[in-house]
């Protein structure tokens, strides 16, 4: 039975009813002696075991011969292979929270085997179970497949311990001993029976073979000498390629990784023959070769393609592709008579020769028409001819050139459109135009003569010139004067001079009118000669007199005064001048902006401002920007300005405190780095809650170290390491402590072999008293005062009687006080 307390199953409570039952030897009993489960050298391990037991000699049944196959990817002669993991540095260690050992490599190494195994052997995951003694080593294992991501469970391998295995049975055990230091229950037989007796096929142990060797169950050395005689002990996990027999040697993950390659095979390449005969050239893999991957030529013949062919030719189709039809050219006679080559599978009869005919149209244009053997077969010939698509070359009657169109017998050929130079027979010009085309009038360009005795250009033809001399204006430029109207010369095109248009060019005339008006200056408008009696007004800039009494310019016609101008000067309140400009009677004057320095009420005296400010004060003390010096409640100084803050005594009319806190925090001693505005937050340092059997590192399962102000780690129930010689406190860990401090003397030895002068059960001082007495009167002072303490984790050493007057001087402080001024003495 499972029994939780290893103390009561010493005594004895671990034994069956059976076998109490048995060992009374008052009931008749029937020892088996015949084992159907394990192969042959799996049940040689066990056998010594039940020889000295119940001195029987177990017996193997014919079938285990027969059907407990090899384990694949290991030799053949492979039953049980013992891992040595201390060679590969494997190390316990007990688990956070369950005081429960593990063993991390051991852990990662009996997965990295059952993937092994499944890949290599083909064997299902639930034909696979590793064994573990401790539940901290199952929460390991169980951790390590997630990584991996391997599966696990009902659908997966099943990991589980030796006490809830008993009575079960499977192909392929793999069993974690984990423990590196001492052997603890798995040196109990029972346990160690049920660990050698699980497996059909083959065993993997995982153990510390130097451990092992020490035990005293007589199970686990003549298990380990068995493998040891067979040569079956290995530092790591060997397998071997069932391909090539190269080994593959790992002992965690990334060694797998690299051994079995992408398919889990070895690293080299398959070789194996293929079912369609080639071999295969992928990476070594642990399935069968699979035809789909056959990059080759397929090369078959005849009967044997797919499908079937009727010639020998061989086919150049890769491997996994179907053979199809044959497109091997070959020599056939074809129907019209020709030689061709054609596709192997093609019939002849429905193969078009592509042979050229030519054949000349011999009743129609004359031209030869080459065309392919098989459309003069399929078509009538003379629809063929009549498809000639030749150069015509016919020749024109009339002017003895040659048609340029394709040919399009028996139509008549066009109007011949070649183009040629004609000459005009009056003037001798030349025009390009098509051969059967009548030239038109000539229109090359020539100087000619008008009426007005100016030149222009003109057509040569007469007739051509007649019509656009009739519509031409010319546009020579004529200077006449302007005799019945303004007498002004004016420029204008000549055939603007006429009747009909002069009233136009009066109207173009663009010289100053310069008519004196009625205020005796000249109208300096352009010449309005139509309406000379209409002048605009007057622009002459004149001198006038403004209401305001000032002087302003304006022109001569407008009715309406200008806008003064000119500053006004009249003194103000404060006795400055106004600098505005003249503005009428009532109107205010300027906001007077000269700079001058003003007493403020804060006593501050502000420079620069601008006068109209000294009669309104609260406005200008409001500028003032000199330091508030306000003391906050917390004792920090306001960084506002005094305008700013207005000088206010009141905490909320200034800045708010923007400094750091820095108050010492009274749980854990740590200074807080807060807003000094605001309560003290949690602490953020790192959490220092630690004892002598963990700190908040290693608790919880995330396995990181939380924030001070945020530690969730239970309460530790180990009992007080707090003993020595002469005193010993008899609570749990987190409990305080029911002892005194030992006053005694350290009976430890130092290096230099002189007894340790710190106090029993403490830490031990850097140095030895009696080794540097004589160096000077301050030290030898201190070694006659009595014992030595190291302060904490800080490398200083203090006299026990100087520390506790330095604390009993505070007794009249409060808590925080003492902690704060302690806490900077250590760090000082």
């Amino acid at each position: 039975p499972k029994v939780s307390d290893f103390g009561i199953e010493k005594k004895g409570l671990g034994m069956s009813l059976m076998e109490r039952l048995v060992l009374t030897k008052k009931i008749p009993f029937v020892t088996l002696h015949q084992q159907r489960r394990m192969h042959p050298d799996i049940s040689e391990l066990t056998k010594n075991y039940y020889r000295r037991k119940v001195q029987v000699e177990i017996e193997d049944h014919p079938s285990v011969l027969v059907n407990r196959a090899p384990v694949g990817g290991v030799d053949s002669a492979l039953r049980v292979a013992w891992i040595n993991t201390s060679a590969m540095g494997a190390v316990e260690a007990m688990h956070p929270g369950m005081q429960s050992p593990f063993n991390s490599k051991e852990a990662e190494l009996s997965l990295c085997i059952a993937e092994y195994l499944m890949h290599q052997d083909g064997l299902s995951p639930s034909q696979i179970t590793i064994l573990v003694p401790y539940t901290g080593q199952l929460m390991e294992v169980m951790g390590k497949a997630r990584q991996l991501h391997i599966t696990t469970g009902p659908s997966g391998i099943r990991i589980v311990t030796i006490d809830n295995f008993q009575g079960e049975e499977n192909d392929v055990i793999i069993v974690s001993l984990t423990r590196t230091s001492k052997l603890g229950f798995l040196d109990t037989e029972n346990r160690a029976c049920v660990c050698l007796s699980r497996a059909r096929r083959g065993m993997f142990i995982l153990g510390h073979v130097n451990l092992l060797e020490k035990s005293r169950n007589k199970l686990w050395t003549d298990a380990l000498q068995g493998c040891r005689s067979r040569g079956h002990v290995f530092p790591n996990m060997s397998g071997m390629c069932k391909s090539h027999n190269t080994p593959i040697k790992f002992h965690n993950a990334n060694q797998l990784r690299n051994a079995i390659g992408p398919n889990y095979g070895c690293n080299l390449v398959c070789g194996n023959t293929q079912a369609c005969g080639h071999l295969c050239r992928q990476m070594c893999h642990s399935t069968p070769c699979d035809k789909s991957t056959c990059h080759e030529i397929c090369c078959r013949t005849g009967l044997k393609c797919s499908p079937p062919r009727k010639c020998d030719h061989v086919c150049r189709n890769k491997c996994t592709d179907e053979c199809g039809p044959c497109f091997v050219l070959v020599s056939r006679v074809l129907p019209c008579g020709h030689q061709g080559q054609i596709p192997c599978h093609v019939d002849p009869a429905e193969h078009r020769c592509m042979k050229d005919i030519t054949y000349t149209n011999s009743d129609g244009c004359q031209h030869s028409i080459t065309a392919p053997c098989w459309m003069w077969s399929s078509k009538d010939q003379d629809s063929l001819l009549g498809m000639c698509r030749k150069r015509c070359d016919r020749t024109h009657a009339a002017c003895g050139h040659a048609c340029p169109l394709k040919c399009h017998y028996p139509e008549p050929c066009p109007p011949c459109l070649q183009i040629q130079q004609k000459t005009y027979e009056r003037c001798g010009h030349t025009v390009s135009v098509p051969c059967s085309k009548t030239p038109p009038p000539c229109s090359v360009s020539v100087e000619g003569v008008l009426s007005c005795g100016h030149t222009m250009k003109q057509p040569c033809d007469p007739e051509l010139a007649a019509t656009v001399t009739a519509k031409y204006q010319c546009t020579a430029p004529v200077t006449k004067h302007l005799d019945r109207y303004c007498n002004h010369a004016v420029e204008a095109p000549c055939g603007s001079w006429t009747a009909d248009l002069q009233d136009t060019i009066v109207l173009s005339c663009k010289h100053r009118c310069g008519i004196t008006m009625g205020c005796g200056h000249q109208c300096e408008s352009p010449c309005h000669v139509t309406n000379p009696d209409t002048h605009p007004r007057c622009t002459y800039e004149v001198v006038t007199q403004l209401p305001c009494g000032h002087e302003g310019t304006k022109a001569c016609g407008s009715a309406t005064n200008p806008v003064c101008t000119v500053v006004c000067g009249k003194d103000l309140q404060c006795g400055h001048p106004c600098n505005l400009v003249c503005h009428p009677e009532g109107t205010p004057h300027e906001v007077c902006s000269v700079p001058m320095s003003l007493h403020l009420p804060c006593s501050h005296i502000l420079e620069g401002v601008p006068c109209h400010l000294q009669y309104d004060l609260e406005k200008a003390k409001r500028l003032c920007k000199e330091p508030c010096n306000f003391i906050h409640a917390c004792g920090h100084t306001c960084s506002g300005s005094c305008g700013a803050c207005r000088g206010s005594f009141h905490y909320l009319d200034h800045k708010k405190c923007s400094n750091s806190c820095g108050r010492i925090l009274p749980l854990c001693g740590h200074q807080c780095k807060g807003s000094c505005t605001k309560d003290c937050p949690s602490c953020t340092e790192v959490c220092s809650t630690r004892c002598t059997h963990s700190d908040c590192s290693t608790l919880g399962w995330m396995n990181r170290r939380h924030n001070c102000g945020a530690c969730t780690a239970p309460m530790c129930n180990m009992p007080c390491e707090w003993v020595c010689s002469h005193k010993g406190c008899t609570r749990r860990c987190h409990e305080e402590c029911n002892r005194d401090a030992c006053k005694e003397r350290c009976t430890l030895r130092l290096r230099c072999d002189h007894q340790c002068a710190g106090l029993c059960g403490e830490q031990c001082p850097t140095f030895c008293v009696d080794c540097f007495k004589n160096k000077d009167a301050g030290e030898e002072r201190d070694a006659e005062i009595g014992r030595f303490t190291l302060l904490g984790t800080l490398p200083h050493t203090e006299t026990v009687a100087a520390l506790e007057s330095y604390l009993y001087s505070n007794s009249n402080r409060t808590a925080q006080e003492v902690l704060e001024n302690t806490i900077h003495t250590l760090q000082c």
